[in-house]
């Protein structure tokens, strides 16, 4: 479970039970962006400056699962976090998104840590993928356990939890106490030597929040 990646947390604990994650919720789509994004930089295959994005290196097959978001910003060398939020979040159409998404999926799939269910509807027949409840406790409950020691929060979770907070799935797996629990633990974090990548994290993520609202307002404002 060491081995379970941050898109891959992500998107295990942002689905619902029937394992879907609606194209509907921009924020979860912007957090799952914002997931990859980090990931791939994480691993040294893209340099993120400012808001533009540029191949640093091959992608590893560690990464795989971000292939489809990989590939398009190694096809636009001039690209910028704008310019992905709206193909993948405020596009026309789902295309970009969907690659994306059931590319995770199936490496989720692939490391047995989602089930295959049919969902019957009135006129299709879909294979959805819902996460095993012991992969998202395992998540859920590395962050507890981190939250009870007096050491910092680990790289990985700290993201994880900047990522739910965002996504608006904290209340699904903390209760209040937790959430006020967390509070000052990370603003500890903020404060001390390391704190660096901490205030990165959140600061990228919330700018590519804004850059999210500006394209879905850029794009109503020419409907």
């Amino acid at each position: 479970m060491n081995n379970i990646k941050l898109t891959q947390a992500y998107m295990l604990c942002a689905m619902n039970k029937s394992g879907k994650m609606s194209n509907l919720s921009t924020d979860k789509l912007v957090c799952l962006i914002a997931a990859s994004l980090i990931e791939l930089q994480f691993s040294n295959c893209i340099s993120i400056i400012g808001n533009n994005i540029t191949i640093k290196n091959d992608l590893s097959s560690k990464e795989e699962h971000l292939r489809p978001l990989y590939s398009f910003i190694s096809q636009n060398p001039s690209i910028n976090i704008k310019k992905i939020l709206n193909k993948y979040c405020c596009g026309i159409t789902n295309k970009k998104i969907n690659e994306l998404k059931n590319s995770i999926i199936k490496s989720l799939s692939d490391s047995g840590m989602v089930e295959e269910s049919i969902d019957i509807g009135f006129f299709t027949t879909k294979t959805c993928y819902i996460p095993k409840i012991e992969f998202v406790e395992y998540l859920i409950n590395l962050i507890r356990s981190e939250l009870k020691k007096d050491t910092n929060f680990s790289e990985k979770s700290i993201a994880l939890i900047i990522l739910l907070e965002k996504g608006k799935c904290m209340k699904k797996y903390f209760t209040k106490e937790e959430r006020k629990e967390m509070k000052p633990k990370i603003k500890d974090m903020q404060s001390s030597p390391s704190g660096k990548l901490v205030n990165e994290m959140i600061n990228y993520i919330d700018s590519i929040m804004a850059a999210a609202i500006i394209a879905s307002s850029s794009i109503s404002a020419n409907i």
